[in-house]
């Protein structure tokens, strides 16, 4: 009997609300210029859905406004996937953990660092260079998943990186009360079909549709 292509694992989960909280907490310990970047990349992966390679793309200009951050940040067409007319992309969440985590991060920054400049990057390597260049990809992931093996997360199965933008994608489906052309112009995606790969309905879900039975 031959294996299925493609296991979940690869295909991908959505953070759990216990999980998203347990990393949260251990990343708001540090308090280092690091440890601030890593806090806004974190929520900013975890809110937006965008993809790592377009969060890394982004300028300073491209998401505040001098010291004060934008409702809605824009992707150029030319750092998306696909998308011929870039997209805009929502920098609000309930709580405001978002926004007051990249006003941390730009702050410190601008005292251990340099003020930031429009097109310097959003979030930036901890390696010196002029111009100052963004981290890298690689970077990124190995330190997401040196995080989830600190002491108080250990999860059973760790997850990706690129799991956060299903985490994204699905709350956000889940707050549009399952509207998937809202969520849609959210992911970016072209395909529907490809939408659905990012949508993971929980036991909530499920017993709320059996409640209207």
């Amino acid at each position: 009997m031959s294996k299925p292509k493609h296991s979940s694992r690869e295909i991908g989960r959505a953070l759990s609300e216990q999980d998203h909280h347990i990393l949260l907490h251990r990343l708001q310990l540090d308090r280092s210029l690091l440890g601030l970047r890593n806090l806004a990349l974190y929520l900013f992966l975890y809110f937006t859905g965008l993809r790592i390679g377009e969060a890394l793309s982004l300028q300073i200009g491209q998401v505040f406004d001098d010291v004060q951050v934008r409702s809605r940040g824009f992707l150029p067409a030319e750092r998306t996937k696909g998308k011929k007319h870039g997209r805009k992309f929502c920098l609000h969440d309930s709580k405001g953990l978002l926004r007051q985590a990249l006003r941390d991060y730009f702050l410190a920054r601008c005292k251990q660092v340099a003020y930031p400049q429009p097109a310097d990057p959003l979030f930036l390597s901890t390696r010196p260079g002029n111009p100052p260049a963004a981290v890298d990809c690689s970077v990124v992931r190995r330190w997401f998943a040196e995080l989830q093996g600190k002491k108080g997360c250990n999860f059973m199965f760790p997850y990706r990186l690129h799991d956060l933008r299903h985490t994204a994608i699905t709350r956000y489906d889940q707050k549009s009360g399952h509207d998937l052309k809202l969520t849609q112009e959210m992911s970016g995606h072209s395909r529907i079909e490809n939408l659905l790969r990012y949508t993971h309905p929980d036991d909530a879900d499920h017993l709320a549709v059996a409640a209207r039975l």
